[in-house]
């Protein structure tokens, strides 16, 4: 399990390095000053050379990245060019908005894929697994913009029973807050239902299938013991990995739910951040997203790996 890990941990380290070189650089080549930006319109060219000295843009490329990462490395992302404010604070206010709404419609997903995924593995081939099947087909195939427009005319405005969008803190108004929260998790939840209903489906039937199950059930075990016994315990890990690899989906994913429904997370402050030409907020938040989408994996591995010892990752 310790060379596991370590081994992981290496991989983290190097998907970061790769991340961080292709966000700095990228951001450097697209149009925009930083500089003028904090400055405003109409600086004065004392102003703004004094200014890029001081953020280290007259320096070359390599040199500003090296030392954009040491400053990385000692937890200081920068400063927002807007407000001035360090980025860091900005994206400790944002991700644990960004985290509600991914792990609620992650229960969401689940609630309807589990049970699905189940009645369709064991109904092999029958009207429920190809209703089932359908369902999923029309769940996988929609974009996440388009149902949460869908579900933003239909329950908002046609039958006003919850708000279009915007966010209530929970402790200004908990009510509020959760009916806020709704139609964002609903629309995360069936888009990703969907996938991990294929995945568990497909998992149990192989496991469905294989010799040991026929001998429980040849010797007359019970089919609720069989399924929920042998079959669920040994689909388990292609369960987890499924989730955590939706978990992290979700997050890159969550830019479009959180602009349509106007929820202040992570994705949302990225799209304000681009659109202002606010580049260490931009840089900050596409690294840390990296950061966590890479440590749900490594966590959904180590997991697997404690469940079924069997289980090897040889790179």
């Amino acid at each position: 399990m310790l060379q596991l890990i370590l081994k992981k941990v290496a991989e983290l380290l190097t998907v970061l390095l790769f991340v961080s070189l292709i966000v700095f650089f990228t951001f450097r080549l697209l149009p925009g000053d930083p500089a003028q930006m904090r400055l405003g319109l109409n600086p004065t060219p004392e102003a703004l050379a004094a200014l890029k000295a001081e953020m280290g843009l007259d320096k070359p490329l390599v040199v500003q990245y090296v030392d954009w990462i040491g400053h990385v490395l000692t937890g200081n992302l920068g400063k927002s060019a807007l407000d001035d404010k360090s980025v860091v604070s900005l994206l400790a206010a944002k991700i644990p908005n960004t985290f509600e709404l991914a792990i609620f419609g992650t229960a969401v997903a689940l609630l309807l894929a589990v049970p699905a995924g189940v009645l369709a593995s064991v109904y092999k081939h029958s009207w429920t697994d190809r209703l089932l099947r359908t369902v999923s087909l029309f769940g996988f195939s929609i974009p996440a913009y388009w149902l949460a427009v869908l579900l933003m005319l239909l329950l908002a405005y046609k039958f006003q029973l919850l708000p279009a969008g915007g966010f209530v803190p929970w402790s200004e108004d908990p009510w509020l807050h959760v009916k806020s929260l709704a139609l964002p998790v609903v629309t995360v939840g069936i888009v990703n239902a969907a996938q991990v209903f294929r995945f568990l489906r497909a998992g149990m039937l192989e496991v469905i299938g294989q010799d040991y199950i026929r001998t429980a059930r040849a010797k007359g075990i019970s089919e609720f013991y069989v399924i929920f016994k042998h079959v669920a315990r040994n689909a388990l890990p292609g369960l987890i990995t499924v989730i955590a690899l939706n978990f992290s989906l979700l997050l890159s994913g969550m830019v479009v739910t959180e602009q349509i429904f106007a929820w202040p997370g992570l994705g949302w402050l990225m799209i304000q951040s681009i659109l202002a030409r606010d580049y260490d907020v931009v840089q900050g938040a596409v690294l840390v997203s990296a950061l966590i989408i890479v440590i749900i994996n490594l966590l959904g591995d180590l997991l697997n790996a404690a469940l079924d010892p069997r289980i090897k990752y040889n790179g």
